[in-house]
């Protein structure tokens, strides 16, 4: 199958940015779903937090990430293991399920001010639907 999954290769965030995922391309045969998960494992700290690194040697700004689903209820997903972010049926480039995420900064008042950066990396599974 012939899916193109949009998702930004660098983004501009601050506290309480958005981060929508959706497809450009929707070949998924009938029967499946392509479900987008984060790898957890590399995107996430030991404390289960994804890490942001200044340019000044400083503390890491520690981001929460959450998970809108289409209901607009949303839940952290930080925390979890390979947790899912989002959900495509066949034929349509929005997501079924979830497919927006957004970010909580911790005590962003307390951070330096910086450019601070970090990685998401995702994985993309075709499952049974």
């Amino acid at each position: 199958p012939v899916y193109e999954v949009v998702i930004p290769a660098e983004e501009s965030m601050s506290n309480g940015s958005t981060f929508p995922i959706y497809l450009s391309e929707n070949n998924i045969p009938e029967g499946y779903v392509l479900g987008v998960y984060i790898d957890s494992a590399r995107s996430y700290g030991e404390d289960g937090l994804l890490h942001l690194t200044g340019t000044k040697g400083q503390a890491d700004a520690l981001v929460i990430v959450n998970r809108y689903d289409r209901d607009g209820s949303y839940m952290a997903v930080t925390q979890q293991s390979m947790p899912k972010v989002a959900v495509f049926e066949p034929g349509n480039i929005r997501p079924a399920q979830y497919g927006t995420l957004f970010f909580s900064v911790i005590d962003e008042e307390q951070l330096p001010a910086d450019t601070y950066t970090g990685r998401i990396y995702f994985n993309f599974v075709l499952e049974i639907g």
